[in-house]
């Protein structure tokens, strides 16, 4: 957690719930979803494209965050558990756990 917040990438709450970074103090969800994350899991590194694949495991996404821009640059997952291929906004994941191999 401290890795992150060093980064910028993410603050916590007044009860320690991670988030993760928001532009704008009135934003409070990426993508139309929501910001906090539940149950994040794995973390997954890509250097070369300067980048960072986190699992929301409770919001049954993956994020992709930039670590230049220190924002999300794209969610994978609807937010529904269950399992259905498709694009970014339509596939669904059960509890996903990032594994990306570069």
């Amino acid at each position: 957690m401290e890795t992150f917040r060093s980064l910028g990438l993410m603050t916590a709450t007044r009860d320690s719930v991670p988030r993760l970074r928001s532009d704008s103090d009135s934003a409070d969800c990426v993508d139309g979803r929501n910001k906090i994350l539940k149950y994040p899991g794995k973390v997954s590194t890509d250097e070369t494209g300067n980048r960072i694949f986190v699992s929301d495991s409770g919001h049954h996404r993956v994020l992709v965050v930039g670590l230049k821009s220190a924002s999300v640059e794209q969610t994978f997952g609807d937010g529904v558990r269950g399992f259905r291929d498709g694009d970014s906004k339509t596939a669904r994941f059960s509890s996903p756990q990032v594994n990306v191999g570069f």
